[in-house]
């Protein structure tokens, strides 16, 4: 089983101004897909907030999903902090996230969101819209269970892997 964590980033829905909608359906997609959810965060759009739950979590999950704070406002900090964590890009995703963007809107294009492993640990930035997650996340699970078990089980061949998805 996959263990992950959810960090929303969001300054209303932490002050509880705005209801969390985002986080609440990462909770519920990953459950449905079989992921083990250890822990929802909702902080404000700070960046110690995050470097703090980053640092707690590196290598003690295996998963890590924000969502929020990737666009490009000067409170839009969630890449700026993650980069620092990333030590090997998977830009694959991130190319991913904004072509199934692109198909529901042009604004897509403006996301930074990253994607990269630390360790043991994949960190993923994914948009705070909740719609946008759906259509962001949903066909990159697949491909998120197989690199857990690349990570898991190096020397199979990923042909035999896929197979059992």
């Amino acid at each position: 089983m996959i263990n992950s964590i959810v960090i929303v980033l969001s300054d209303r829905a932490s002050k509880g101004i705005r209801e969390d909608k985002s986080g609440e359906i990462l909770v519920k997609i990953l459950k449905d897909n079989g992921f083990n959810v250890k822990e929802k965060v909702v902080i404000p759009d700070e960046k110690s907030a995050l470097e703090n739950l980053l640092e707690k979590h590196i290598n003690k999950t295996d998963l890590i999903i924000t969502s929020g704070g990737t666009g490009i406002t000067d409170r839009d900090i969630t890449p700026d902090v993650t980069e620092k964590f990333i030590k090997k890009r998977v830009q694959g995703f991130e190319y991913a996230m904004v072509c199934n963007g692109l198909k529901y809107t042009p604004m897509a294009a403006i996301s930074r969101a990253l994607a990269g492993m630390n360790g043991s640990t994949f960190i993923i930035n994914l948009p705070g819209n909740p719609r946008a997650i759906e259509q962001n996340f949903l066909p990159l699970i697949p491909a998120i269970k197989h690199l857990f078990q690349k990570l898991k089980n190096q020397e199979e061949d990923c042909g035999e892997q896929i197979k059992r998805l």
